[in-house]
């Protein structure tokens, strides 16, 4: 991370008087870079020294002198959408379509901002207008694909982005449009045609752009006539793997030899047929290629084996908490704040008020143990305040999936967002889970219904459009009660 990056968060972190110091070193270093100067103009204005803030400003238009005031405050409205400040986004964005209406990274960037705030007739309203400015852009027809999906609209959502595809130019728009047509066909469970379209995936694209030496078309390995040595390699989060693996059996059936690349602490999970060498592979594909490469639309999850004496340790340390029943819970996934962020492509971040969960577990006559990764001193206090009884926090299990696996292989039941542990907890056969899922959840969840078939052991409780956790927890709370009314007999 060069200095210019380091003073943007710790702009984002809102440690000004850091960030204006990092972006001074980096202007020095650079006194032409005009993004460095754009940067110290936030700060400035932030800190509340509008003049030197102005003054900042003046420099970036000397140095790029075909930049307008308005597409300055539009590089701004990014800058500001890049920090997750929205706010000021979206006052940047608008000031800049003011000084020039037909500017299409304004336009384009404010309905990204709105859209993340859920104002979707203003997002409508937007991109209907950049239609009739830029009727050959591709954002818009996405864009407004985007709301049709959110409305619960799909055929119109698959219409616009179709007509979105087809008027892509880059290879980013078509990636982008790709990506999106995946997710919305998987979801609607058009496997066949939601795998072919998965190719377009940004966590291919840099794999690819990595240099590794993907097969262009996976598909082939369906229909080799010999078997081959197949290295898969890593290229999503630690849940999305362990989903993927589940289909290498199908290629180890066919007598493949399946090397697997990727995070050592998955290492204990593998399957006892994928070995991590990658000495001599043929063929090298991405673990999301793994349903095209064997020939599967669909596969169970993968069951996973717990080690003996991790799960001895465990239960000792549940017996001396508290008796059974024990239930686990987590409150928030995703990429935390101080995270790195995916540089291209969305993500998730799923999260239940902690204190609002605690209260809709109360009732459970049960040991509750929190298995939240990297909770807060606060999100411990609000949790166990909405309980109104003490938790067992083992969180640290999060640090080593082995020993995460060998808790939940414990627990009577597991309550929490879609997380990596509840991929765990899919490997356990006959494990009962609870989902909490907002909008948009992943595809594997599916749209409507109590279950999915990717986790058929697990109970669905969905957030519908236009509402907050309050149903949810509610019918989560009823069913806990009724379940867990009285105190286990051993």
């Amino acid at each position: 991370m060069n200095e210019l990056e380091r003073a943007i968060g710790l702009f984002g972190a809102e440690r000004l008087d850091e960030a204006r110091r990092t972006c001074r070193k980096a202007i020095e270093r650079q006194p032409d870079l005009p993004e460095g100067h754009l940067v110290m103009a936030e700060i400035q204005r932030a800190l509340g020294d509008k003049a030197r803030a102005e003054e900042a400003e003046a420099r970036v238009l000397r140095l790029q002198p075909d930049w307008t005031r308005a597409y300055l405050a539009a590089v701004l409205g990014g800058l500001c959408e890049k920090l997750a400040r929205r706010a000021e986004a979206e006052a940047r964005y608008r000031s800049a379509l003011e000084l020039d209406p037909g500017l299409a990274e304004a336009r384009e960037g404010l309905a990204r901002v709105l859209f993340g705030a859920r104002r979707f007739d203003e997002v409508e309203a937007l991109c209907h207008e950049g239609l009739r400015r830029f009727p050959q852009a591709a954002f818009y027809p996405e864009r407004l694909a985007y709301v049709a999906w959110h409305r619960g609209r799909h055929e119109e959502a698959l219409a616009g982005l179709a007509q979105a595809m087809a008027r892509a130019v880059t290879e980013e728009e078509r990636r982008s449009v790709g990506a999106s047509q995946a997710l919305v066909l998987l979801a609607l469970g058009r496997y066949a045609e939601g795998w072919r379209a998965f190719r377009w995936r940004h966590s291919r694209s840099a794999l690819r752009e990595q240099g590794v030496p993907l097969m262009p078309d996976p598909e082939r390995l369906a229909t080799l006539a010999s078997p081959a040595h197949i290295l898969v390699c890593e290229e999503q989060g630690l849940g999305d793997e362990i989903f993927f693996l589940r289909f290498a059996a199908a290629l180890h059936e066919r007598g493949h030899r399946i090397s697997f690349r990727g995070d050592a602490r998955l290492a204990p999970l593998l399957p006892a047929f994928v070995e991590s060498s990658s000495a001599s592979a043929q063929y090298v594909i991405g673990s999301g290629d793994l349903p095209l490469a064997a020939g599967r639309d669909f596969a169970p999850p993968q069951e996973l084996a717990v080690d003996p004496a991790r799960r001895a340790g465990w239960e000792r340390e549940l017996r001396k908490f508290g008796p059974p029943p024990y239930i686990g819970v987590t409150w928030r996934a995703g990429v935390l704040p101080d995270e790195p962020k995916p540089q291209r492509g969305a993500y998730l971040v799923k999260e239940v008020a902690s204190e609002a969960l605690g209260q809709a577990l109360a009732p459970a006559q049960a040991s509750i143990v929190i298995l939240q990764r990297r909770p807060t001193v606060e999100d411990l206090r609000s949790f166990t305040a909405g309980l109104g009884r003490p938790a067992l926090d083992l969180s640290r299990t999060n640090d080593d999936l082995a020993d995460a696996l060998a808790l939940l292989s414990l627990l009577e039941d597991y309550i929490g967002v879609s997380n990596t542990n509840m991929h765990l907890r899919a490997g356990l056969q006959g494990r009962l889970a609870r989902v909490l899922l907002g909008l948009p959840s992943e595809w594997r969840w599916g749209l409507e219904g109590p279950r999915s078939p990717w986790f058929p052991d697990f109970a669905l409780y969905r957030r519908r459009f236009d509402e907050d956790w309050t149903a949810v927890l509610q019918a989560l709370k009823q069913d806990l009660a009724r379940e867990y009314a009285a105190p286990h007999k051993e």
